[in-house]
């Protein structure tokens, strides 16, 4: 879920991170244009049912 923080377990938390890194650029970079650009339609709907987006303007 989106602004949640997972914890690794004590043993060997830099392992996996290795492990995500070396996954992560190992993808081609349309597949990383194509979640972020996901992830972002996704995030925007979530916000958007909960009242958070849009906001109302500011005038000055």
């Amino acid at each position: 879920m989106v602004g949640e923080i997972e914890d690794f377990p004590d043993e060997k938390p830099y392992e996996e991170y290795e492990r995500l890194q070396e996954l992560y650029f190992s993808l081609a970079s349309s597949n990383k244009e194509d979640y972020a650009h996901r992830f972002a339609d996704e995030l925007k709907v979530m916000l958007e049912k909960a009242g958070a987006i849009p906001f109302d303007r500011i005038e000055r």
